[in-house]
């Protein structure tokens, strides 16, 4: 709890540093870290097993800037398609990086022992409090840290708030890490965004016990067959979600992809969503072959 508290309290004073700060690490307007002007965001959804499996990745890498998150990096797939860019928000990465840099976190470790491409990492500038640790760990490697200001409400107001995201002050509220990855997508100058592997179809899994307590089949592309797991809204206090609460998160998620959207639109840059039966409305459909 008092790390947490600190981690908190040592947030706003780098967030306001970033915006006068000469360090490269700081994502800026002026930053575009894009090397195409198309891009593709690869989520960790199960639909996505298909696509890794018999894309042309060659072809892909040549014309693409390729976006992963989470934990694709522990998948045979990491290797085959060497995305340009990756990008980390859940806070559970960052937890054994507060212990020693020894133990450090599995998926940063993996990242510093496979990657041998130049990559752009991106991480929540509220984990800035480990960017030493990070460092020290990707030295030598052709890993790039790049953090990105993470201030997201649940209020939007089109303007000023389109302004704001724009010049990366606000960003759309992330209760995903598809929507951060998305949102700075837009923001490294790429033209057309197509993402993959974006199901979102969790409320299919939910699962309620004779107590009435919630769980959830969490799958993803790599998962052979999920176990049955608590959906908690506090994982060191047990708390679960509540059915209601579970559904406003579900709620909160669409809408940040409508202002993405909205976003996008003003700016001028294309996205379209080519996975197989997603429940994202907010942007067109493709087919994966028409993709590149």
């Amino acid at each position: 709890m008092i790390s947490k508290l600190r981690r908190h309290l040592s947030y706003w004073p780098v967030y306001f540093r970033s915006f006068v700060a000469r360090n490269n690490q700081f994502y800026s307007r002026c930053s575009h870290l894009s090397r195409h002007k198309k891009a593709l965001i690869l989520g960790n959804g199960p639909s996505l097993q298909d696509f890794v499996a018999s894309a042309d990745w060659a072809s892909i890498g040549s014309s693409h800037d390729v976006y992963c998150v989470n934990n694709f990096a522990f998948q045979d797939a990491f290797i085959l398609c060497k995305p340009s860019e990756y990008v980390i928000f859940d806070p559970n990465y960052f937890n054994a990086l507060e212990a020693d840099l020894a133990s450090g976190n599995s998926l940063f470790i993996k990242l510093a022992e496979t990657v041998d491409w130049d990559m752009n990492l991106y991480i929540p500038i509220r984990f800035y409090s480990m960017s030493q640790a990070l460092i020290e760990l990707f030295r030598g490697t052709s890993i790039r840290l790049v953090f990105f200001r993470d201030v997201g409400l649940k209020l939007y107001f089109r303007f000023p708030f389109l302004y704001l995201m724009k010049h990366q002050i606000l960003m759309p509220r992330a209760n995903n890490v598809l929507i951060a990855a998305i949102y700075l997508s837009i923001l490294n100058g790429h033209s057309k965004v197509v993402i993959d592997g974006a199901d979102h179809s969790w409320h299919k899994n939910l699962h309620v016990s004779d107590d009435n307590l919630l769980y959830i089949k969490d799958s993803h592309f790599y998962d052979k067959e999920p176990d049955l797991s608590p959906l908690y809204k506090d994982r060191l206090s047990g708390q679960h979600f509540s059915m209601e609460e579970i559904f406003e998160s579900y709620r909160l998620v669409h809408k940040s992809y409508r202002v993405i959207g909205e976003l996008s639109a003003s700016l001028g840059v294309k996205i379209f969503n080519q996975t197989p039966g997603s429940f994202i409305d907010a942007f067109p459909r493709m087919g994966r072959s028409d993709s590149v």
